[in-house]
Protein backbone atom coordinates (compact mmCIF):
# COMPACT_ATOMS: atom_id res chain seq x y z
CA UNK A 1 0.00 0.00 0.00
CA UNK A 2 1.34 3.04 -1.08
CA UNK A 3 1.55 5.57 2.20
CA UNK A 4 1.98 8.59 -0.11
CA UNK A 5 -0.88 7.40 -2.09
CA UNK A 6 -4.33 8.73 -0.20
CA UNK A 7 -3.59 12.67 -1.29
CA UNK A 8 -5.77 14.44 -3.84
CA UNK A 9 -3.25 14.12 -6.91
CA UNK A 10 0.02 14.11 -5.84
CA UNK A 11 28.67 15.02 5.30
CA UNK A 12 28.16 11.52 6.86
CA UNK A 13 31.13 9.77 8.61
CA UNK A 14 32.92 7.20 8.29
CA UNK A 15 31.12 4.95 10.61
CA UNK A 16 28.02 4.88 8.38
CA UNK A 17 28.92 1.56 6.81
CA UNK A 18 28.12 0.38 3.29
CA UNK A 19 25.54 -2.32 3.11
CA UNK A 20 23.93 -3.82 -0.08
CA UNK A 21 20.24 -3.62 -0.91
CA UNK A 22 18.86 -5.90 -3.17
CA UNK A 23 15.84 -6.21 -5.38
CA UNK A 24 14.78 -9.32 -6.33
CA UNK A 25 12.43 -8.80 -8.70
CA UNK A 26 13.04 -10.70 -12.20
CA UNK A 27 13.71 -8.78 -15.21
CA UNK A 28 14.51 -5.17 -14.03
CA UNK A 29 16.12 -6.02 -10.49
CA UNK A 30 19.23 -4.31 -9.60
CA UNK A 31 21.04 -3.31 -6.56
CA UNK A 32 21.49 -0.47 -4.93
CA UNK A 33 23.95 0.43 -1.62
CA UNK A 34 22.84 2.05 1.14
CA UNK A 35 24.91 3.22 4.44
CA UNK A 36 23.66 2.33 7.27
CA UNK A 37 21.00 4.85 8.74
CA UNK A 38 20.30 3.19 12.04
CA UNK A 39 19.91 5.45 15.17
CA UNK A 40 19.19 8.71 15.85
CA UNK A 41 19.42 12.09 14.27
CA UNK A 42 18.39 15.27 13.21
CA UNK A 43 16.94 17.65 10.58
CA UNK A 44 19.81 19.16 8.85
CA UNK A 45 18.27 22.96 7.63
CA UNK A 46 20.99 23.02 4.89
CA UNK A 47 18.90 19.98 3.37
CA UNK A 48 15.84 22.17 3.45
CA UNK A 49 15.16 22.79 -0.03
CA UNK A 50 12.31 24.58 0.05
CA UNK A 51 14.35 27.27 1.52
CA UNK A 52 16.41 27.52 -1.80
CA UNK A 53 15.94 31.11 -3.40
CA UNK A 54 16.15 29.24 -6.69
CA UNK A 55 13.42 26.82 -5.62
CA UNK A 56 11.12 29.40 -4.18
CA UNK A 57 11.41 31.99 -7.20
CA UNK A 58 10.76 29.02 -9.47
CA UNK A 59 8.04 26.97 -7.44
CA UNK A 60 6.41 29.84 -5.66
CA UNK A 61 5.23 27.96 -2.69
CA UNK A 62 2.12 28.78 -0.71
CA UNK A 63 1.66 29.42 2.83
CA UNK A 64 5.68 28.14 2.83
CA UNK A 65 6.95 29.27 6.70
CA UNK A 66 10.08 28.36 8.35
CA UNK A 67 11.16 28.48 11.91
CA UNK A 68 14.36 30.18 13.16
CA UNK A 69 16.51 27.04 12.27
CA UNK A 70 15.36 27.12 8.67
CA UNK A 71 13.82 23.96 9.24
CA UNK A 72 10.01 24.16 7.28
CA UNK A 73 6.89 24.76 9.53
CA UNK A 74 4.24 24.80 6.38
CA UNK A 75 3.97 24.24 2.64
CA UNK A 76 0.79 24.17 1.10
CA UNK A 77 -2.02 22.22 2.91
CA UNK A 78 1.09 20.66 4.94
CA UNK A 79 2.48 21.30 8.61
CA UNK A 80 5.18 20.07 10.38
CA UNK A 81 6.42 19.73 14.00
CA UNK A 82 9.92 18.53 15.24
CA UNK A 83 10.97 17.02 18.50
CA UNK A 84 14.25 15.48 19.12
CA UNK A 85 14.73 13.11 16.26
CA UNK A 86 11.49 13.04 15.16
CA UNK A 87 8.61 15.08 12.63
CA UNK A 88 5.90 14.92 12.44
CA UNK A 89 4.13 15.96 8.97
CA UNK A 90 0.39 16.93 8.62
CA UNK A 91 -1.72 17.04 6.05
CA UNK A 92 -5.05 18.70 5.92
CA UNK A 93 -7.99 17.91 3.48
CA UNK A 94 -8.65 21.70 1.90
CA UNK A 95 -12.36 20.13 1.18
CA UNK A 96 -15.20 18.11 3.16
CA UNK A 97 -14.29 15.82 4.07
CA UNK A 98 -11.96 17.57 6.28
CA UNK A 99 -9.93 13.97 6.75
CA UNK A 100 -5.96 14.66 8.58
CA UNK A 101 -3.68 12.45 7.68
CA UNK A 102 0.02 12.27 10.16
CA UNK A 103 3.26 11.33 8.60
CA UNK A 104 5.47 10.58 11.68
CA UNK A 105 9.25 10.57 10.49
CA UNK A 106 12.12 9.01 12.48
CA UNK A 107 15.23 10.73 11.37
CA UNK A 108 18.54 8.28 11.38
CA UNK A 109 22.10 8.85 11.46
CA UNK A 110 22.44 10.95 8.32
CA UNK A 111 19.70 13.45 8.62
CA UNK A 112 17.46 12.03 6.47
CA UNK A 113 13.96 9.70 7.55
CA UNK A 114 14.64 6.23 7.95
CA UNK A 115 10.92 5.36 8.62
CA UNK A 116 7.75 7.02 8.33
CA UNK A 117 4.67 5.67 9.93
CA UNK A 118 1.31 6.90 8.40
CA UNK A 119 -1.86 7.01 10.21
CA UNK A 120 -5.25 9.72 10.00
CA UNK A 121 -8.08 10.59 11.99
CA UNK A 122 -10.90 8.81 9.28
CA UNK A 123 -10.17 4.74 10.35
CA UNK A 124 -7.60 2.88 12.19
CA UNK A 125 -4.92 2.33 9.09
CA UNK A 126 -1.49 2.28 9.48
CA UNK A 127 1.04 1.97 6.88
CA UNK A 128 5.25 1.95 8.03
CA UNK A 129 7.73 3.03 5.19
CA UNK A 130 11.28 3.05 5.32
CA UNK A 131 13.89 4.37 3.45
CA UNK A 132 17.80 3.84 2.12
CA UNK A 133 19.82 5.98 0.87
CA UNK A 134 23.91 5.88 -0.74
CA UNK A 135 26.50 7.80 1.51
CA UNK A 136 26.35 11.17 -0.47
CA UNK A 137 22.75 11.20 0.43
CA UNK A 138 20.14 10.30 -2.39
CA UNK A 139 17.54 8.03 -1.73
CA UNK A 140 17.77 4.70 -3.41
CA UNK A 141 14.86 2.14 -1.97
CA UNK A 142 11.69 2.51 -0.66
CA UNK A 143 9.83 -0.64 1.12
CA UNK A 144 6.26 0.88 1.47
CA UNK A 145 4.63 -1.91 3.61
CA UNK A 146 6.27 -4.83 1.51
CA UNK A 147 5.82 -2.66 -1.83
CA UNK A 148 9.73 -1.70 -3.10
CA UNK A 149 10.73 0.50 -5.27
CA UNK A 150 14.93 0.62 -5.94
CA UNK A 151 16.43 3.56 -7.60
CA UNK A 152 19.82 4.03 -9.09
CA UNK A 153 22.43 7.42 -9.12
CA UNK A 154 25.48 8.11 -11.19
CA UNK A 155 27.32 11.16 -11.49
CA UNK A 156 24.90 12.76 -9.01
CA UNK A 157 22.01 12.06 -11.10
CA UNK A 158 18.93 9.48 -10.86
CA UNK A 159 19.30 7.33 -13.71
CA UNK A 160 17.08 4.49 -13.02
CA UNK A 161 14.25 3.59 -11.04
CA UNK A 162 12.19 0.20 -10.65
CA UNK A 163 8.99 -0.30 -9.15
CA UNK A 164 8.72 -3.95 -8.26
CA UNK A 165 5.19 -4.13 -7.07
CA UNK A 166 3.98 -3.23 -10.72
CA UNK A 167 6.91 -4.01 -12.54
CA UNK A 168 7.93 -0.78 -14.10
CA UNK A 169 10.90 0.63 -15.00
CA UNK A 170 11.71 4.19 -15.61
CA UNK A 171 15.04 5.74 -17.45
CA UNK A 172 16.57 8.98 -17.55
CA UNK A 173 19.06 10.99 -18.90
CA UNK A 174 20.75 14.18 -18.04
CA UNK A 175 21.61 17.98 -19.62
CA UNK A 176 24.77 19.33 -18.65
CA UNK A 177 22.57 22.00 -17.00
CA UNK A 178 22.71 22.74 -13.09
CA UNK A 179 20.07 22.02 -11.49
CA UNK A 180 19.25 24.76 -9.36
CA UNK A 181 15.81 24.31 -8.57
CA UNK A 182 16.23 21.23 -7.36
CA UNK A 183 14.04 19.25 -9.71
CA UNK A 184 13.32 15.49 -9.30
CA UNK A 185 11.36 13.29 -11.44
CA UNK A 186 8.93 12.46 -8.60
CA UNK A 187 8.06 15.98 -8.66
CA UNK A 188 5.22 16.34 -11.48
CA UNK A 189 7.50 14.19 -13.82
CA UNK A 190 5.66 11.47 -16.12
CA UNK A 191 5.67 7.57 -14.95
CA UNK A 192 4.86 6.24 -11.78
CA UNK A 193 6.58 7.78 -9.02
CA UNK A 194 4.35 11.18 -8.88
CA UNK A 195 1.30 9.04 -9.09
CA UNK A 196 2.03 6.67 -6.50
CA UNK A 197 3.30 9.02 -3.41
CA UNK A 198 2.02 11.87 -4.57
CA UNK A 199 2.12 15.45 -2.92
CA UNK A 200 3.03 14.55 0.52
CA UNK A 201 6.38 12.77 -0.88
CA UNK A 202 6.98 16.05 -2.59
CA UNK A 203 6.21 18.27 0.91
CA UNK A 204 8.36 15.68 2.80
CA UNK A 205 11.20 16.02 0.13
CA UNK A 206 10.97 19.92 -0.05
CA UNK A 207 11.34 19.52 3.52
CA UNK A 208 14.92 17.65 3.57
CA UNK A 209 13.58 14.31 5.22
CA UNK A 210 14.21 12.26 2.31
CA UNK A 211 17.07 12.89 0.51
CA UNK A 212 19.00 15.26 -2.12
CA UNK A 213 18.33 16.13 -5.55
CA UNK A 214 20.06 15.23 -8.82
CA UNK A 215 22.68 17.55 -9.89
CA UNK A 216 21.37 18.04 -13.41
CA UNK A 217 18.26 19.10 -15.40
CA UNK A 218 16.59 15.53 -16.88
CA UNK A 219 17.12 14.90 -20.96
CA UNK A 220 14.81 12.60 -21.42
CA UNK A 221 12.79 10.01 -19.25
CA UNK A 222 11.95 6.38 -20.56
CA UNK A 223 9.02 4.16 -19.15
CA UNK A 224 9.42 0.65 -19.77
CA UNK A 225 6.17 -1.05 -19.00
CA UNK A 226 7.24 -4.46 -19.34
CA UNK A 227 4.39 -5.09 -21.66
CA UNK A 228 1.32 -4.10 -19.86
CA UNK A 229 1.78 -0.65 -21.93
CA UNK A 230 3.36 0.42 -25.07
CA UNK A 231 6.55 2.13 -23.91
CA UNK A 232 7.16 6.03 -24.38
CA UNK A 233 9.59 7.96 -24.08
CA UNK A 234 9.60 11.74 -22.92
CA UNK A 235 11.85 14.81 -23.47
CA UNK A 236 12.43 17.83 -21.76
CA UNK A 237 12.50 21.27 -22.84
CA UNK A 238 13.55 24.21 -20.36
CA UNK A 239 12.32 28.02 -20.38
CA UNK A 240 14.53 31.02 -19.84
CA UNK A 241 14.12 34.62 -18.86
CA UNK A 242 16.29 37.46 -20.37
CA UNK A 243 18.23 36.97 -16.45
CA UNK A 244 18.94 33.30 -17.16
CA UNK A 245 16.76 32.26 -14.77
CA UNK A 246 14.47 28.97 -15.08
CA UNK A 247 11.24 29.49 -15.21
CA UNK A 248 9.53 26.85 -16.96
CA UNK A 249 9.95 22.59 -17.22
CA UNK A 250 7.82 20.98 -19.83
CA UNK A 251 8.26 16.83 -21.06
CA UNK A 252 6.56 15.90 -24.58
CA UNK A 253 6.19 12.52 -25.80
CA UNK A 254 9.27 11.80 -28.13
CA UNK A 255 7.15 11.33 -31.70
CA UNK A 256 5.39 14.68 -30.62
CA UNK A 257 8.53 17.16 -30.04
CA UNK A 258 8.98 19.61 -32.07
CA UNK A 259 11.92 22.02 -31.77
CA UNK A 260 10.88 25.44 -30.05
CA UNK A 261 13.12 28.62 -30.90
CA UNK A 262 12.09 30.06 -27.32
CA UNK A 263 12.96 26.68 -25.40
CA UNK A 264 16.42 25.00 -24.44
CA UNK A 265 16.69 21.37 -24.70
Amino acid sequence: MRIFGKNLFMAFGAALAAVCLVSCTEGGAFEVDAVDNSGSGTVDPAHVIAAYPAVQAFYQFENCKFDEEGRLLNLGMFTFEYSSSKVLMTERMQSEPYYEYYYLFSIGANGFANTCVQTNNENSERYVMKFYYDADGHLVKINDSGEVCSMEYKNGNLVRYYDETYEQEETLTYTDKPNDVCYMPYDNSPGSFPSSYGMSFNAAYYAGLVGIPSKNLPATHYIDYKGQYDNVMYVFRYWYDDFGYLFKIEYVEDRDYQDDEDSVM
